[in-house]
């Protein structure tokens, strides 16, 4: 963790920063998502531990909108975080 808090200037508090950390490591510039509790963790650990900067993350309105519905011509390939969906 040491590594972490000398170049990013804070070292992380959270096992959900580690992961924010991690999807900031792999140059995604955004990441879709719909908030939820079941990842509310990581949802706050990008916004407060990163400040919604790289990956910056956009917000969509169900978990079928992030995965198929964005534009996909009008943004960079991005990973999208869901919660289990029903048929």
């Amino acid at each position: 963790m040491t590594d972490l808090a000398k170049t990013d200037g804070n070292a992380p508090r959270f096992g959900s920063d580690l992961v924010a950390y991690a999807l900031r490591e792999q140059g995604f510039p955004y990441i879709s998502l719909n908030p939820g509790a079941s990842f509310r963790a990581l949802h706050d650990s990008m916004v407060n531990y990163f400040g919604n900067e790289a990956p910056e993350i956009i917000t969509c309105m169900h978990e079928e909108h992030a995965i198929g519905g964005l534009p996909r011509s009008q943004i960079p390939p991005c990973p999208s975080l869901c919660t289990a969906m029903s048929a």
